[in-house]
């Protein structure tokens, strides 16, 4: 996707019939041992005529529809902010929301996400998580850098999402302090290459100073051989089917629930520099 953003999107909503939220949570170390929910990130689907349930995909491939795609999704997911936490009814939970890089443009988009929290939304309670389908241009770079600047002084969580499948990845990771970097499964940790690679980001984010701080998730995580190989890397987080799968509602996994020693807990985000 090329950054070739208007000034400002006109501020109207997408209809897209059958259109719904589902959450995936994302569980923290040391999973099955007890971890916390870190976040629950926002997924869009939608049921055809035929009643199937999909992403929409034909959506996120059309950078208008897109962004129409992402206000949306913003629109309906911060009221779920409100709701109580399934582990702990005395807070509420964190969620994380896809935005591409022409949606953080957008001066519409961020007004409104901004708008949110100066009426009262925790910024502490809200990830927002970059898609990496965009092409890095000089002309755009530094005013997303901004945009996302003034997210994170706000107090959002900012992640990088689906790292290692967009050819922005390499230099969107060197150029911004992202809170959380999320590991795309397309990224072979059985090859040699693969694994060093993982190996070198794990080491990146021990090393990293209490300035910049930043967290590895590990997306696509299907099935107990993929598990163990996360566990034996140390990640952060997990996130896929195996960990949690997506749910109309927030819920945590009752499976790791039953493993573990003790609660998972609801937790902000540890990020919103």
């Amino acid at each position: 996707m090329t950054l070739n953003p208007p000034h400002s999107m006109p501020a109207v909503e997408l209809d897209l019939p059958g259109h719904h939220l589902v959450f995936q949570p994302i569980m923290a170390a040391p999973f099955v041992e007890g971890g916390p929910v870190i976040y629950w990130e926002v997924l869009s689907r939608y049921r055809t005529p035929e009643g199937d349930l999909k992403t929409p995909v034909e959506w996120l491939n059309h950078p208008v529809m897109a962004m129409l795609l992402d206000r949306t999704v913003l629109e309906k997911a911060i009221p779920w902010l409100q709701t109580p936490c399934p582990v702990d009814p005395e807070q509420g939970p964190t969620i994380g929301i896809n935005a591409n890089a022409l949606s953080l443009l957008d001066p519409e988009y961020r007004r409104r996400l901004l708008g949110f929290l100066e009426r009262g939304v925790d910024p502490q309670r809200l990830v927002i998580e970059l898609t990496e389908t965009f092409i890095m241009e000089a002309s755009t770079i530094d005013p997303l850098l901004s945009a996302l600047n003034e997210l994170q002084a706000a107090g959002v969580t900012i992640a990088l999402d689906d790292f290692g499948t967009g050819g922005a990845g390499v230099g969107m990771f060197s150029l911004f302090p992202f809170d959380y970097i999320k590991v795309s499964p397309w990224m072979n940790a059985d090859s040699e290459r693969g694994a060093a690679l993982l190996e070198a980001l794990m080491a990146a984010s021990q090393k990293s100073d209490e300035k910049q701080p930043f967290k590895i998730i590990l997306e696509g995580v299907e099935d107990i051989a993929h598990y163990n190989r996360i566990r034996t890397l140390g990640a952060h987080g997990a996130q896929g089917f195996f960990v949690g799968r997506p749910n109309p509602k927030l819920k945590v996994p009752r499976g790791l629930r039953r493993a573990s020693e003790q609660e998972p807990s609801c937790a902000r985000a540890q990020g919103g520099r």
